[in-house]
């Protein structure tokens, strides 16, 4: 009951550390004006910390809970809502390196300030968070639908603004040379990959956790 209890702790702290620094780098963005809100709320970095910083804090809650009522596990809704959060913060993270990093020449700008915490920081921080100490059910695949529920929507959202009404800059650069229908695909495809591996290494990490207490 010990080590279930220490997880639990690891667990709320590191998910209070990702629910604040996730706000105090979002409202960077905002650069002392609120009515950016739209400009800010347009992109999916600051979408996907978002909802992973509230998944976070909603679990972070849910762990005090559990401690006061001896539960030594989250319940189900707070834990797939972190695992959403988490898959679409690393969807991020990899966007941001594997194609944002050569769009830009580098990783400089992308790095800077509150660029750091929301590009790299906050989704190695809830990888580590969900995979490790994030204990209560064993992933399954029509979960990771869920999760990519929400890239669905933000894809919708971007090609409507961006191919249709040309409302917004392709600064993502998914319609370059109007090849909007390969980005579909490809980030349709590794979302679901990231999906699946987070779910392996938490479903693993999991069993390995029940294992020991036995």
């Amino acid at each position: 009951m010990k080590r279930e209890k220490s997880l639990i702790i690891y667990s709320i702290l590191l998910n209070l550390t990702i629910a604040v620094l996730t706000a105090v780098s979002v409202a960077a963005t905002f650069e002392g004006d609120i009515g950016r809100w739209r400009e800010v709320l347009k992109y999916f970095t600051n979408e996907s910390n978002i909802f992973c910083g509230v998944a976070a804090l909603i679990l972070a809650v849910d762990g005090i809970i559990a401690l006061k009522k001896g539960r030594s596990v989250f319940q189900r809704i707070p834990l797939l809502l972190k695992y959403a959060g988490t898959v679409l913060v690393t969807i991020t993270f990899l966007v941001v390196f594997c194609f944002l990093s050569f769009l830009f020449g580098g990783l400089g700008f992308l790095l800077s300030g509150a660029n750091f915490y929301l590009h790299f920081a906050g989704p190695v921080l809830s990888i580590v968070s969900f995979t490790a100490f994030d204990r209560g059910i064993q992933v399954k695949i029509k979960h990771i639908l869920f999760s990519i529920l929400f890239v669905a929507l933000y894809g919708g959202m971007y090609f409507v603004n961006v191919v249709l009404l040309k409302r917004w800059e392709d600064f993502y650069g998914f319609n370059r040379n109007g090849r909007w229908y390969l980005s579909i695909i490809l980030m349709g495809l590794a979302a679901f990959a990231i999906g699946l591996i987070l779910k392996f290494l938490h479903n693993k990490c999991d069993r390995s956790h029940s294992a020991e207490e036995k």
